[in-house]
Parts: structure tokens; sequence; C-alpha cells
């Protein structure tokens, strides 16, 4: 080891501290990016939504997912949650995978010390 033995349990607790403070900071990104992007992702879904769109006068769409009754509107509101979540987890996963790589160099940067 490279740190003094009487400096040891002070170390200890700093590397603690600064590991559970940039967990925490870590995870409240990604909490904040997940959220934004799931109301994003429901706005963009949200769009294609109409009485114009073609696709919802087609046999067996108009009966189960019809957009003038409450329980098909009902069970596009679940599909597009859904959907909505799961494009937002695909951005949070690319976006720390992305961040992991950015800071993966650092590793090289640490150099250790060796004892003569």
């Amino acid at each position: 080891a490279t740190i003094d033995p009487r400096y040891r349990t002070d170390v200890s607790a700093v590397y603690s501290l600064m590991l559970n403070m940039g967990s925490g900071i870590g995870i409240t990104i990604a909490i904040i990016v997940l959220t934004q992007a799931v109301q994003v992702s429901h706005e963009d879904l949200s769009q294609h939504v109409s009485r114009f769109n073609e696709l919802f006068r087609a046999p067996g769409i108009a009966e189960s997912w019809g957009l003038g009754s409450e329980r098909g509107l009902q069970r596009i509101e679940n599909q597009i949650q859904l959907q909505a979540t799961a494009i937002a987890y695909n951005n949070t996963f690319w976006l720390l995978t992305l961040w992991a790589i950015a800071i993966s160099p650092l590793i090289y940067l640490i150099a250790r010390r060796r004892r003569d």
C-alpha cells in the first residue's frame, strides 16, 4: 500500500464519502435525464394520435384503439406511455455508456506510485 498506515482510516473515510457523493450525483443525473426523456418521447408519440391519422381507421384497430371511446383512448395512452418509457430508458442507457467511454481514458492518467 502507498498510504502511510496512520492515515489509512482518514483516507478510507474520505474515499467512502467521495464514492457515495459521486454515485448519488450520478444517479440523480440519470433520473433527471430519464424523466425528461419520458416526457419528450410521450409528447413526440402523442403527436401522431389524431382523427386524421389513417392508421386509426384500419380494420381491427378502430375497434380496439378507437379514438371515439374512452377505453380506446386509454389503451392508446397506455401504449404511448409504455413506448415513451422504453425510449427514455434506451436514451439514458446510451448517455451512461457514452459517459463511461468518455471517462475511461482517465484510468491511464492515474499513476501508481511504486516504492523504491
